[in-house]
C-alpha cells in the first residue's frame, strides 16, 4: 500500500525471498545475496529519507533569511 514505508517494503520482501529461499538453498552466497538485497534496499530508504529532511531544513532556512530580510528593511525606515 501506498502508507507502508520502503523500509517495511524492504523487510517484507527480504523475508519472502528468504523464506523462499531457506527451502532450496541455504548455502552461504545466497544468504550474502539476500544480506546485500537488503543492505541496498535500507540504502535506497535512507537516501530518501535523507533527502525529505534537506527539503524541509532549506525550507525553513529561506523563511528565517525572508523574516531577517523584513527585520533589516524595518530597521533601515529612519523616522522623519
Amino acid at each position: 500500500s501506498a502508507s507502508t514505508s520502503i523500509y517495511d517494503q524492504c523487510l517484507a520482501a527480504y523475508f519472502e525471498t528468504n523464506d523462499a529461499a531457506s527451502a532450496d538453498d541455504s548455502s552461504l552466497e545466497a544468504t550474502l545475496a539476500r544480506q546485500q538485497y537488503l543492505l541496498k534496499c535500507i540504502s535506497e530508504s535512507n537516501a530518501e529519507s535523507i533527502n525529505t529532511f534537506f527539503l524541509v531544513y532549506a525550507s525553513s532556512l529561506v523563511f528565517f533569511m525572508q523574516a531577517g530580510f523584513a527585520m533589516l528593511c524595518a530597521g533601515s525606515v529612519q523616522k522623519k
